[in-house]
C-alpha cells in the first residue's frame, strides 16, 4: 500500500501514522513511484519516522530527503522474515540509495571432502551439493584461511592440493621435516592415523574437540611472542571465526542435500521459544510458541505434524547452489549466531516413515520445553 509523504511537517505526520507498527519492509519512492531505498524495522512506523526526525546527519540522507515523494511496505511475521524479504527485493530492483546489498557477496566456507582418502580443510565461496561436507558461512576469509592452515598444522593434515588417491609413492614435501603433516605420500602408518585427525579437525570446527581449539591459542601466542602481531591478528581473528561459526552449518546442509532442518532459539520474551523449519537453504516455517503449552501432548502433537511435513518440501538440489539461496543460507546463519539456540538442530530426512518421523519430532519439542522450563525456574531462583 503505497501513499504520497507530503512535505508540509504536520500532513506527513498524519500520512506516517497509516505505515503499521510491525515488522516488515518500506520501501521510499520518487515521484515517478520508483523505489529509492529499502529498508526492514521491527517496527516499520517508527523507524520510517526515524528518516524525518531532525536535520540529516550525513549527505545521502539529505539527498534522499529531497527526492522522496512516497512510502510503500509489506508486513512480515517475523523479523528475520523482514531481512529475508528486504534482500530478496533489494535483489530484485537494485535502489540507487541501497548501494551495499544490491549485488550478492558469497561468504567463505570450509569444505571436507569425504570422498577422498586423505582430506583437506578447503576455504571456498562456491559450496555445491558434491558429497563433501561444508561448514559456515563464516566472515573472514583471510583469517579463516589461517585458522584453517594453523588447525591442519596442529593435527597433521595435508595441505597440498593433488587428489588424495594419488599421493601415495610421491615425495614428502617440507611440512613431513618440520611435523606439520602425517605425510600419507610417504609415511604407510599415515593411512590409519589421518582419518582420525580429520575426525578431530571437524569435532574442532563445531567445538567439539578444546585441545584442537587450544593448539591455536597457544599459536597465537607464540606468534605474539615473536613479535609477528599480523600472523597473531590473523590467528585471533580465525579463532573467533571458528567459534562464532560453531554450528552454524545447520542451515548449509539443507541446501546440499534433500532434507529440513528444525531450529529452536530464544525468543525475546523468555517464556517463549522461536520455531524455524528451513528447507533447501530457505525459511519455510517460522514461529514462536510459548514453552509451556508445549507441554501439553495434545498441543505438541498438533505442532509435530505440522513440522514433520516440512521435509516433503525438500527436493534434491541440482548442480551448483543459485546465488539467491547462498545468500539466504547467509542470511539465516547471521541471524541465528546472535541468538542463543535452545536445543541440537534436528534433521528431517523424508526417506523417514511419516509417523517416526512425528515422534522424532515431538522428542525433540518435549525436550525443548523442559529444557525451557528449568532455564524459567533457574531465573526465577536468581532474581
Amino acid at each position: 500500500m503505497a501513499i504520497p509523504l507530503p512535505r508540509q511537517r504536520a500532513a506527513r505526520a498524519r500520512a506516517l501514522s497509516q505505515v503499521p507498527q510491525a515488522p516488515g519492509v518500506y520501501m521510499f519512492l520518487d515521484a515517478r513511484g520508483d523505489i529509492l531505498y529499502i529498508g526492514k524495522s521491527t517496527r516499520l512506523r517508527d523507524r520510517v519516522r526515524s528518516y524525518f526526525a531532525g536535520r540529516p546527519a550525513t549527505r545521502k540522507l539529505r539527498r534522499l530527503r529531497s527526492e522522496l515523494a512516497g512510502v510503500d511496505w509489506q508486513v512480515t511475521t517475523s523479523e528475520i522474515e523482514a531481512l529475508l524479504l528486504e534482500s530478496r527485493l533489494i535483489k530484485r530492483h537494485q535502489p540507487r540509495f541501497n548501494a551495499l546489498l544490491r549485488v550478492f557477496s558469497p561468504r567463505p566456507y570450509l569444505r571436507v571432502d569425504a570422498a577422498d582418502p586423505f582430506p583437506r580443510l578447503e576455504v571456498t565461496r562456491a559450496p555445491t551439493p558434491d558429497g563433501a561436507r561444508y561448514f559456515g558461512p563464516f566472515g573472514n576469509a583471510e583469517a579463516l584461511d589461517t585458522a584453517a592452515r594453523a588447525l591442519s598444522d596442529a593435527l597433521g593434515l595435508r595441505t597440498c592440493a593433488m587428489p588424495g588417491h594419488r599421493l601415495p609413492g610421491t615425495s614428502p614435501c617440507y611440512r613431513l621435516d618440520l611435523g606439520l603433516c602425517l605425510a600419507p605420500c610417504a609415511r604407510r602408518e599415515a593411512a590409519a592415523l589421518y582419518p582420525r585427525a580429520v575426525t578431530r579437525a571437524i569435532a574442532a570446527i563445531r567445538g567439539r574437540d578444546r585441545g584442537a581449539l587450544r593448539a591455536l591459542v597457544s599459536r597465537m601466542q607464540r606468534a605474539a611472542e615473536r613479535l609477528d602481531f599480523e600472523q597473531a591478528r590473523l590467528l585471533r581473528d580465525g579463532i573467533a571465526e571458528l567459534q562464532a561459526g560453531i554450528g552454524q552449518e545447520a542451515t548449509l546442509q539443507t541446501a546440499l542435500a534433500a532434507r529440513a532442518v528444525l531450529i529452536a532459539c530464544e525468543a525475546d520474551a523468555p517464556t517463549h521459544v522461536r520455531l524455524l523449519g528451513i528447507v533447501g537453504g530457505r525459511l519455510h516455517h517460522y514461529s514462536e510458541e510459548e514453552i509451556a503449552l508445549l507441554a501439553d501432548p495434545a498441543q505438541r502433537a498438533r505442532q509435530s505434524a505440522a513440522l514433520a511435513a516440512l521435509c516433503w518440501a525438500a527436493s534434491p538440489p541440482q548442480g551448483v547452489l543459485l546465488a539467491e539461496i547462498l545468500d539466504e543460507v547467509q542470511i539465516v546463519a547471521a541471524w541465528l549466531r546472535q541468538r542463543r539456540q535452545l536445543a541440537p538442530p534436528l534433521a528431517l530426512k523424508a526417506r523417514c516413515q511419516p509417523a517416526a518421523r512425528c515422534a522424532q519430532v515431538e522428542r525433540w519439542l518435549a525436550g525443548i520445553s523442559a529444557g525451557g522450563a528449568a532455564h524459567l525456574d533457574e531465573r526465577s531462583r536468581a532474581a
